[in-house]
């Protein structure tokens, strides 16, 4: 049943999750980043652009970032830092304070999950010796595990696509007249898949937010959330750090697709896209099970993987628009 797969258990699950009651979250933080209102970001581009939804709520007036960090004796000893985005273990976003808290939390449980299990000997039980990414997994304290399952679906659903329009597989649609931004059009009828991009003006760079969700509105209400998240980052970094040697894949990849000819790249495969005609069959499941663990005392951590149209997204290529 819907209603039961949507009922979240948070303030019950995680009430003593912080290290002074014995959980594993190390600390919790919380900021009201610049809010950008009608997908018009500072220093945007002039797109007037309207979507079926505001990209988080039509009558906020602010909303909240949520940052959660796991002990360090949880997360890797030797990790690859971000240095674009930050080096949380989890994030959320929401309008609501606690939302935003609740969201962090389960990603940094998430990636306890992750750090403890893609490395061990219970990796290829869960798909890690063929896609050793977080591609497919998710956490929800819920009364049922079912909501768990529907988001790593999705996240999977999402990964797939990404990979399948990279590699000329499905076609796209244009979501609206002069709009900057396509569905990707896959074999999941019951689910949507989005790609938006903008321009920043000052400094100029391309930024791009993508999702997959049941209707088209909250897609699109999704991915303008990673929009504008990636805009932030990379005008941070463009103002400030353009000269640093990147060291993760994603984040080059990232800084390469926001340059001209990146995005040049990027327009060109959806314009190739833009004449495919056939939508492939659904592909063979992989993964899709429950990833038990100490984790488990406090939310559900699932795992749904997808067998891709290719394997090149795992190679070190920067030009790759998987990020």
């Amino acid at each position: 049943m819907d209603w039961l797969e949507k009922i979240n258990l948070a303030p019950w699950k995680y009430r003593n999750i912080l290290k002074e009651n014995c959980g594993p979250i190390e600390r919790l933080s919380v900021k009201i980043p610049e809010h950008c209102q009608d997908g018009s970001a500072t220093n945007c581009d002039a797109n007037t652009t309207k979507y079926p939804e505001d990209w988080l709520d039509a009558n906020s007036t602010k909303y909240y970032e949520a940052y959660a960090y796991l002990k360090p004796e949880l997360r890797p000893k030797t990790p690859i830092l971000h240095q674009i985005y930050g080096n949380p273990d989890g994030t959320g976003t929401a309008v609501q304070k606690n939302i935003a808290c609740y969201k962090a939390i389960s990603e940094a449980l998430e990636r306890w999950a992750f750090y403890s299990i893609s490395c061990g000997e219970h990796a290829k039980t869960y798909g890690f010796d063929q896609d050793p990414t977080t591609t497919g997994m998710a956490a929800f304290p819920g009364l049922s595990k079912g909501r768990a399952q529907t988001i790593a679906a999705d996240e999977a659903i999402e990964r797939w696509a990404l990979v399948s329009f990279w590699e000329n597989k499905i076609p796209v649609l244009q979501l609206q007249e002069n709009s900057s931004g396509i569905k990707l059009l896959t074999p999941w009828t019951q689910t949507n898949t989005v790609i938006l991009w903008e321009k920043n003006l000052d400094p100029e760079f391309y930024f791009y937010g993508f999702a997959t969700e049941k209707t088209l509105a909250l897609a699109i209400s999704k991915a303008r959330v990673e929009l504008f998240r990636n805009q932030r980052a990379l005008s941070k970094f463009f103002r400030k750090h353009k000269n640093t040697i990147l060291q993760r894949t994603d984040e080059k990849r990232l800084i390469y697709f926001a340059q001209k000819n990146g995005h040049k790249h990027f327009l060109e495969r959806t314009q190739i896209a833009a004449h495919i005609k056939t939508i492939p069959i659904l592909p063979q499941t992989l993964i899709n099970t429950e990833v038990l663990g100490p984790w488990s005392q406090y939310t559900t951590v699932w795992r749904c993987l997808f067998k891709t149209q290719s394997e090149k997204y795992l190679l070190n290529e920067t030009n790759y628009f998987l990020f």
